[in-house]
């Protein structure tokens, strides 16, 4: 078996690497105009599991990312826009983080209820191309590539016929 550490109360410990699968992760972005730093194991589970806590501001800020309320303290101080709650749950890794920051809460209390995560789209304009045939321009909207070569394809049969 492995030796034990005794580690004083008043040291921090820090696995920091900028990515998920370690303990904290720093989306490279700002919402509500600050940066926050969302941890995996963090124990102050009173806003939400996981929460952002601000790490630039001159106060204390805690981002709760199922709402996008942000505290200080326990008082509600303002939220974040929709484009920054969209931008949040479309990121991969601050998914893979709250999905293991969640997992790792529910084991140490088994009984606990979390909020649903939000499914959220990330909405692009869809893109316009102009396409010339015989001198006419056709307008074709793009959604995906394959329906692109479609159209094409049926553009020019019918310039064939």
């Amino acid at each position: 078996m492995g030796k034990k550490y005794k580690i004083p109360s008043s040291f921090t410990l820090y696995f920091y690497s900028g990515k998920p699968g370690w303990f904290l992760y720093d989306p490279p972005y700002q919402m509500y105009h600050i940066l926050w730093r969302f941890h995996k194991n963090d124990v102050d589970d009173i806003i939400s599991i996981p929460h952002g806590d601000s790490i630039d501001a001159k106060q204390k800020y805690q981002l709760n990312p199922y709402d996008g309320k942000v505290y200080r303290g326990k008082n509600e101080v303002g939220t974040i826009s929709k484009k920054e709650f969209i931008r949040l749950w479309t990121d991969n890794d601050f998914l893979k983080l709250a999905n293991e920051a969640r997992d790792v809460y529910l084991l140490r209390h088994p009984n606990a209820t979390l909020p649903e995560i939000p499914i959220v789209k990330n909405r692009r304009r869809k893109k316009e191309k102009n396409v010339f045939i015989d001198n006419q321009e056709s307008k074709i909207v793009l959604e995906q590539h394959s329906d692109y070569q479609i159209a094409m394809e049926t553009a020019i049969s019918k310039k064939d016929s």
